[in-house]
């Protein structure tokens, strides 16, 4: 084998040609435009995301700008829930039919949540933050999202924003993040903004 090309040639098969142009997608074909557009803008605020795109050639204008949401829709709601009853009413809103996820900071959390707000008649994931990635649903509720956001700041500040996009990224339609009405004047600017 003398070349990475040859690896994509078998004998039997006609020969590719591996030259050309790489042509980058802009297109967001998974997540609806409401949530991408949101995620997007907290990603944006990392700053070796922009660096790399940046630096790539890949964007005409900016990151936000060129990127093409083909999925209209969705929705973000912000909403006080960190009470397990505010929680329970979120929850027996969701419709039946469709596949809904709750996610919490913690396995502790996620006990309580089943069996504290969790509606019986209704088949709702609980699971931790750390363990959605890859996994979709069309309606994901983030409870105790705070505590979430100051832990991670905290241990992992490299993937502070890349962390939140991956969370806020799961929904296929409706989205519902936890966030008390009231943020403490301390709270770092990465997590007041």
């Amino acid at each position: 084998m003398n070349s990475i090309a040859d690896i994509f040639h078998h004998p039997k098969f006609e020969r590719i040609d591996m030259r050309g142009r790489v042509k980058n997608l802009k297109n967001v074909y998974r997540i609806p435009s409401n949530i991408a557009r949101c995620a997007f803008e907290i990603l944006q605020n990392d700053s070796t995301i922009n660096t790399y795109y940046k630096n790539s050639f890949y964007l005409d204008k900016s990151f936000l700008e060129d990127i093409e949401c083909v999925l209209q829709d969705g929705s973000v709601n912000i909403k006080a829930m960190d009470d397990f009853a505010q929680l329970r009413g979120i929850l027996e809103s969701l419709p039946v039919n469709e596949t809904s996820v709750v996610l919490s900071n913690s396995k502790k959390s996620v006990e309580a949540i089943k069996e504290y707000a969790l509606p019986k008649d209704k088949n709702i994931d609980v699971l931790t933050m750390q363990s959605i990635k890859g996994l979709e649903a069309q309606n994901v509720v983030i409870h105790n999202f705070l505590p979430f956001l100051q832990t991670t700041l905290k241990n992992d500040r490299k993937l502070f924003y890349r962390k939140i996009y991956v969370l806020l990224t799961r929904s296929k339609e409706n989205l519902y993040v936890s966030i008390p009405e009231k943020l403490d004047e301390n709270l770092p600017d990465e997590i007041k903004a």
